[in-house]
């Protein structure tokens, strides 16, 4: 670390306390990164909260409260040199919680929009929880849960082949027992060549069954390790050697729920908006009186004239149709304009009279 002399021309505001060696330290590191061509790749989320929390208290939030910290050393003049400090400190700080997770994984969840977007925001709970069976590690990095979805990152290594061993059914339960169905997820399985290769995943489960939007969720997940996989797809038939299970509590997201209950007419059939959730994972919208079992269905969103199609389409057991919207709408308030059509099966060339459409307006305040 270069002396306070060898930074005063560029941040004097920032250095006027000689004695905060805790400050100089971490302009020293800052100023250095930000010459870097490319972001440093070896930082750790722990080494960051070591380096920058205070000597009496742990921060909780490192980027926020360390840039509060620095505001309240000069209130009453705002220079080029603070200006440029902060946006060095943010900046670098940001970088720097990517890659608290592991960078692997950081790249399996931006390949998954939402995903991505929930982790460019900081919305994951970093857990870094670790166990082994038979020589195969399964490590918990972090996770996500609101009220359509929870995600849960993890990887595996050493990473082989599915045949020698693996990983089988997997399960996610709350805690009063209610297991939460499987909603995909992401992964990157990628033979490796030494003991030390890992391979990251992302589960993602249905949430939709968790009520009363508590403050915090505690789950319990169970993996299957073993050898073998699907034999549709050229594997030997999975021989289970035991489970590693997993407990924790992390925040829950409970987004905005609105409940309009707008009924629509066309040709004769009544169709009704009942519920949208929206939350920063996905939204989802419910609808009823649809011919689900007879007939095409679609759906767009437009919002500040964006438009948006569902993933998926699923029929429920109460007789509503619910739509999933993976692009990231958490933050879009305003006039929400849905559309719900419909297309009729026939054996012949559909007409206007097999075409349906229901036009839905609602607004969605800016907050939950």
């Amino acid at each position: 670390m270069r002396n306070k002399s060898d930074y005063a021309g560029k941040y004097g505001d920032l250095l006027e306390t000689a004695s905060d060696q805790q400050l100089l330290r971490a302009i020293s590191d800052l100023d250095a990164a930000y010459k870097q061509p490319a972001l440093p790749t070896h930082m750790s989320w722990s080494s960051v909260q070591a380096r920058h929390a205070f000597s009496t208290h742990q921060l909780q939030k490192p980027r926020e409260a360390f840039a509060l910290r620095l505001l309240g050393r000069r209130r009453k003049r705002w220079s080029a040199s603070m200006a440029l400090g902060l946006a060095v400190v943010v900046i670098a700080l940001s970088a720097f919680t990517y890659v608290s997770i592991l960078p692997l994984l950081g790249q399996l969840f931006n390949a998954h929009s939402a995903i991505g977007g929930l982790l460019q925001k900081q919305q994951f709970t970093e857990l870094h929880q670790s166990k082994t069976l038979d020589g195969l590690t399964i490590k918990l990095e972090a996770a996500y849960a609101d009220a359509n979805q929870i995600i849960i990152g993890y990887t595996l290594s050493p990473v082989q082949t599915p045949d020698q061993l693996g990983t089988g059914k997997e399960t996610l339960q709350t805690s009063d027992g209610r297991t939460l169905a499987s909603y995909g997820g992401v992964s990157s399985y990628t033979v490796g060549g030494n003991a030390n290769a890992i391979a990251p995943f992302a589960n993602i489960y249905d949430a939709g069954s968790i009520t009363g939007n508590p403050q915090n969720v505690t789950l319990h997940t169970v993996f299957d390790v073993g050898t073998g996989g699907n034999p549709k797809l050229g594997l030997k038939p999975f021989h289970k050697l035991g489970t590693l299970a997993f407990d924790f509590t992390i925040p829950f997201h409970p987004g905005k729920m609105l409940e309009p209950h707008q009924s629509l007419t066309v040709h004769g059939q009544t169709v009704t908006l009942q519920k949208v959730i929206i939350t920063p994972s996905e939204t989802r919208v419910y609808v009823s009186g649809l011919n689900m079992s007879t007939a095409y269905i679609w759906a767009s969103i437009q919002v500040a004239g964006q438009i948006d199609r569902p993933g998926t389409g699923t029929p429920l057991a109460d007789g509503t149709y619910r739509m999933s919207f993976a692009q990231p709408l958490f933050d879009r308030s305003g006039l929400w304009k849905i559309e719900i059509s419909q297309i009729n099966r026939g054996n012949g060339v559909a007409t206007s009279a097999d075409t349906a459409t229901w036009d839905f307006s609602l607004t969605v305040p800016a907050k939950a």
